[in-house]
């Protein structure tokens, strides 16, 4: 394997990114076809780069309430099956139907897409933070239940890919300091919420514990977390030693 500083090696975004682009110009060519037209050159560009902006708002609609799907209604406003649109994202495979919506075919490349437009921090804060930095901040939360009953978190579990991949889109294009600190923060959650005598929310233990491994195992090259890494396998082993054998190590056995 070459490392990661050599010139002309392809990341996930790069991939991901050619990978778009190639069906965006397909998805465009049937749509022309559809008009009877036959663009070339300047005009199949520019028509792709408008199917690229409809699927990145399609990545904007799949990150609202839900599993993650668009609706059939916000699919049809956004790639109109008049135009041709809509056969030719469905064709080309960009989208396929999912129960009452449509959903993006490549689940990878979908988490690419809508970590691209996702608030990372915003997300951090609703699924962890706010669970653990003090009383008036999960006042401010809301309540979808009353106040003796569970609370839900805003997204089901098996969403968590979109906001692995904001994590690692921050590293790239902020720096990995950037991303180090939100690593950083969600190891003092995991502390706050799974404390040596047990969970105090294991829902929010849960996304701190799987965001954290998921964006390490991402991360291109793993030596400017080399810092978080020595916290964390700080954090292990006081879990697991104990005087009379192993201990329990908590949400960072997930």
């Amino acid at each position: 394997a070459l490392p990661p500083d050599v010139p002309g090696r392809p990341d996930t975004e790069d991939v991901f990114g050619a990978h778009l682009d190639l069906l965006c110009v397909r998805a465009a060519v049937r749509i022309a076809a559809a008009a009877d037209e036959q663009p070339r050159g300047a005009d199949v560009r520019r028509l792709a780069a408008r199917v690229s902006g409809q699927v990145h708002e399609a990545a904007r609609r799949c990150l609202g309430p839900g599993q993650g799907e668009l609706d059939r209604e916000a699919f049809e406003e956004i790639f109109p099956w008049r135009t041709g649109w809509a056969s030719a994202v469905l064709t080309e495979g960009l989208l396929v139907p999912a129960g009452a919506g449509y959903r993006f075919a490549h689940e990878e490349l979908g988490d690419w897409v809508q970590g691209a437009h996702l608030d990372l921090d915003a997300a951090l804060r609703s699924l962890v933070h706010r669970w653990h930095r003090g009383s008036e901040e999960r006042d401010r939360a809301p309540h979808p239940h009353g106040p003796d009953e569970p609370r839900s978190l805003p997204v089901p579990r098996h969403r968590i890919g979109p906001v692995i991949q904001a994590m690692v889109l921050l590293g790239r294009r902020q720096g990995s300091a950037a991303l180090a600190h939100r690593m950083a923060d969600l190891i003092e959650a995991l502390d706050r919420l799974w404390p040596d005598e047990g969970p105090r929310d294991e829902d929010a233990a849960w996304w701190a514990a799987h965001l954290l491994g998921g964006s390490l195992l991402r991360v291109a090259d793993a030596r400017p977390y080399l810092g978080v890494l020595r916290v964390l396998a700080g954090r292990i082993t006081r879990r697991s030693a104990a005087p009379g054998g192993a201990g329990d190590p908590g949400a960072y056995a997930e």
